[in-house]
């Protein structure tokens, strides 16, 4: 069970990822910019192991479900620590091109690992994007 945990939080983390240019709109804005800008606050924090940063854009869901192992910034550094460097470069080089469904206030993120199955969502809730866990 717990090795089923560590697993759900590190898809969570590498799902995740995308990057771009928000427009300087930020979380904020509706549509695939404040989606695309959640995924930013969220790669780049995790990935700099700011790992308090890359929580506060994570819903109380995912918060929830992360905790499940350890509390939320102990468990994405644990996860960090399970990918290789290259594999980092490789995950933020991937993370560039990662396609963004969005639906009102919901979004999916295509996965950006070998495995097609592994989507991310993101929910918009009071105003700002987040990125969340599966329901």
């Amino acid at each position: 069970m717990r090795t089923r945990l560590v697993i759900g939080a590190g898809l969570v983390a590498l799902t995740a990822w995308g990057c771009g240019d928000d427009g300087g709109t930020g979380r904020s804005a509706s549509g695939e910019a404040g989606a695309r800008a959640a995924l930013v606050e969220f790669s780049d924090a995790f990935l700099d192991s700011k790992y308090d940063d890359a929580c506060a854009v994570l819903t109380e869901n995912a918060k929830r479900k992360i905790a499940r192992i350890k509390p939320c910034p102990e468990a994405l550094k644990l996860t960090r620590g399970l990918i290789e460097a290259d594999q980092l470069k490789t995950l933020r080089d991937k993370s560039r091109k990662v396609k963004i469904t969005v639906d009102g206030d919901k979004a999916t993120v295509d996965s950006i690992t070998k495995d097609a199955k592994d989507q991310s969502n993101l929910v918009r809730e009071d105003g700002r994007w987040f990125v969340d866990a599966d329901s």
